[in-house]
């Protein structure tokens, strides 16, 4: 499951792109969610929530063109939202050619020029879903005992929380390290998914779900609180049906 922030100060046009989202091929595989605003989102990401990829306009606020240089455009958002801790792939929605070479600035995977039709929005969600899945792939370097792990997300099988600790189980052993949760999963594929306030698990390696909790391939029972239930089931038939 993808979690998408669109970023749009024009309602209207916001909520057409994230209506264009839902009816992608990919759309089981979606939670869109609309700001109206950079600062908006910057709350929600202070309460732990970050999104997998983001649709930011460039142009904000007080209605200038970006090239003018008045007021905040998108791609200051942007910059801003990395300070923040956002790590999500970027395209930039724009109906100014002039913005072309200012996005250079930030990272950005693609750029949506107004108007767009399905196939252009589709088509921009694929480079970022690449982009994600290339970046989470990417090994996890865990500090263990006074030392260095390196882990790829495929030898994990679940997470648990403990306080201000976290234990990564791959099939056969328990690493313990310190840090959040909510952190550790920013850094893995949108398959590892939270099942219960401490636990996350690898989609990947589920067996079985029942109503309380998850069988793995390795035997462990991970437990699943009804609150994250219908979440997981969802994720995990989206999982199944993709083929990954």
């Amino acid at each position: 499951m993808y979690t998408v922030a669109v970023v749009d100060d024009v309602r209207v046009e916001g909520d057409e792109l994230a209506r264009l989202l839902r009816e992608t091929p990919r759309s089981e595989e979606l939670d869109v969610v609309t700001f109206s605003d950079a600062a908006s989102l910057v709350r929600r990401m202070g309460s732990g929530w970050r999104p997998d990829i983001l649709f930011m306009d460039i142009r904000l606020n007080d209605g200038s063109e970006p090239a003018s240089g008045t007021g905040q455009t998108g791609i200051d958002a942007v910059a801003c939202l990395r300070e923040h801790g956002l790590s999500a792939p970027v395209v930039y929605v724009s109906g100014y050619d002039s913005c072309h070479t200012a996005v250079y600035r930030t990272g950005h995977v693609c750029y949506l020029r107004k108007p767009f039709g399905a196939d252009e929005v589709s088509e921009a969600l694929g480079y970022a879903v690449e982009a994600r899945e290339r970046w989470a792939a990417s090994p996890v370097r865990l500090r263990v005992a006074g030392s260095e792990r390196v882990l790829r997300p495929a030898e994990i099988f679940y997470l648990e929380s403990r306080l201000r600790r976290l234990v990564v189980h791959t099939e056969r052993e328990g690493l313990e390290t310190y840090g959040k949760l909510g952190d550790l999963l920013e850094s893995l594929p949108s398959h590892f998914v939270r099942c219960h306030q401490s636990f996350a698990v690898n989609l990947d390696h589920v067996e079985e779900l029942s109503a309380a909790s998850i069988r793995l391939a390795n035997g462990c029972e991970v437990p699943v609180s009804r609150r994250w239930r219908p979440q997981v089931r969802e994720a995990l038939f989206a999982h199944i049906r993709s083929g990954r």
